[in-house]
């Protein structure tokens, strides 16, 4: 699942346009305090972390890096994306 999803990444022509792809949901991920933010960290200081979907409950979060991205964390039921 993780990787057909992942070679989608790859055949969209930008970050933009993966945005649009209403099948990954891929979104800035907004928490609504800084208490249940996953990433609220110096490490993760002054990056946007987003997140995308990969099946129906399966979610991924990360950054990207230039044309990378970078993948911080898997979600297996959601409860979290929910809340960003």
């Amino acid at each position: 699942m993780i990787l057909g999803t992942l070679d989608k990444f790859v055949k969209h022509e930008s970050w933009e346009t993966i945005g649009l792809d209403d099948g990954v949901e891929y979104k800035k991920y907004t928490p609504s305090s800084t208490d249940e933010d996953w990433f609220n960290h110096p490490l993760y200081e002054g990056k946007t972390i987003m997140k995308f979907r990969f099946g129906r409950k399966m979610r991924c979060f990360g950054y990207r890096n230039g044309e990378r991205f970078r993948l911080l964390r898997i979600e297996r039921d959601h409860r979290r994306s929910n809340k960003g």
